[in-house]
């Protein structure tokens, strides 16, 4: 689409406009290549390919950050931080490997850790930094139907969400996931 992406995103935004927001960003096709690239040359260490694709995340981060001048962009663990501890109402663009990296999947508890795999996604991110934040909701932006949605097995079953994030949320449950459409629509589970 042609309509600028904060445009799009306005709905959002107005949502939780008293709210601080803590946004990540899919890696959506650069992502897709590296599934492709491992499925054509699955002798590939799959850990290996996992930690390349939440590097490559800092190459979509980077683009949004343009697309979104008006978010305040976190690119690292101290940023992020600062970003929690000050409660205002900020819109912040978080680079995923903010939160994330090998140093702290590691250094979480087995039950809490994401599985270095094609089953972790940005959903599954998503929940870890609501996780890290401490917040009380995680709000899943999708570009499918999501009106459907029974409750986040259902999701990950339909393919709208990895199966990690379900997994994770058993062990520790993030009090509310809210999924939205760019239409707005959404379902609380």
């Amino acid at each position: 689409s042609d309509e600028p992406l904060e445009s799009l995103l306005l709905p959002v935004f107005r949502q939780f406009e008293n709210d601080q927001l803590f946004m990540i960003v899919g890696g959506g096709e650069l992502i897709e290549s590296m599934r492709l690239l491992h499925r054509h040359r699955s002798t590939m260490d799959s850990r290996w390919i996992h930690w390349e694709c939440i590097r490559l995340l800092r190459t979509t981060w980077e683009t949004t950050r343009f697309l979104l001048p008006a978010m305040s962009p976190i690119s690292n663990a101290a940023e992020l931080a600062i970003a929690k501890n000050s409660r205002d109402r900020a819109k912040y663009l978080v680079d995923e490997c903010s939160f994330y990296d090998e140093r702290l999947h590691d250094s979480l508890e087995t039950p809490l850790r994401p599985e270095p795999s094609w089953n972790t996604t940005t959903d599954t991110l998503a929940w870890l930094l609501a996780y890290v934040l401490g917040a009380d909701k995680v709000v899943l932006l999708k570009s499918c139907d999501v009106s459907s949605i029974q409750d986040l097995q259902h999701a990950a079953e339909m393919g709208i969400v990895d199966p990690e994030i379900v997994r994770l949320s058993e062990n520790h449950p993030v009090p509310t996931i809210e999924f939205m459409t760019l239409g707005n629509q959404a379902v609380t589970l």
